[in-house]
């Protein structure tokens, strides 16, 4: 039998793994119908939450890429590569978000940050891994179908590694030195109304 089409990538859930995951969104949901009215409670300052969330955010994504790189390279199922590449799209953005972030690294942010730079790579980055589990979704109907043999994957994995990391890049420099081009959604402390509408989005 062809390994492709026993990888994990890409057999279908059972019921009780959907049942599971369909008590876990509910229970989340739950909790943040129960805490939201508290969300304008302002909590003691911690200055070490962003480098701490960042660079545990950035490890962990990281690693994950790396063990769906793994997984490509037994499988060569596209899709697995897709679900890499997010994670290090994701991985990658926690360091211009950490370099930016006013007040981290000096007062206004490196990389010639503006006021909105740090609050926009973050909408970046919660928007794009979205996107890029679509793809992944798409491409595993495909790859479950099909069993032509697959190219070889360091030929795959680096242009998708190069390319994430392009994006990663433009992206930046498009919340650094492009900011001018962007809609305010960040006013002091708090966000605007175009802040809920891209939120609602997400």
């Amino acid at each position: 039998m062809n390994s492709s089409n026993t990888a994990l990538a890409i057999v279908p859930a059972p019921r009780k793994a959907k049942r599971c995951s369909l008590a876990i969104c509910i229970t989340l949901f739950g909790g943040f119908c129960t805490v939201a009215p508290f969300a304008r409670i302002a909590l003691p300052r911690v200055e070490a939450f962003i480098p701490i969330y960042d660079s545990t955010l950035a490890l962990n994504n990281f690693v994950t890429a790396g063990l769906l790189v793994v997984g490509f390279s037994r499988s060569r199922l596209r899709a697995v590569l897709v679900l890499a590449s997010g994670y290090l799209f994701t991985s990658l953005m926690a360091l211009p978000h950490m370099a930016t972030f006013p007040g981290l690294f000096s007062s206004n942010g490196l990389l010639g940050a503006g006021p909105q730079t740090s609050a926009w790579l973050n909408v970046f980055r919660q928007g794009g891994f979205p996107v890029i589990v679509i793809g992944y979704a798409l491409l595993k109907g495909h790859d479950a179908k099909t069993t032509d043999s697959r190219s070889n994957p360091p030929a795959s994995v680096v242009p998708t590694a190069v390319g994430t990391v392009a994006a990663v890049c433009l992206l930046t420099l498009l919340a650094t030195s492009g900011h001018q081009l962007l809609p305010r959604i960040v006013d002091g402390d708090g966000y605007t109304t175009t802040m809920m509408a891209v939120s609602v989005a997400l």
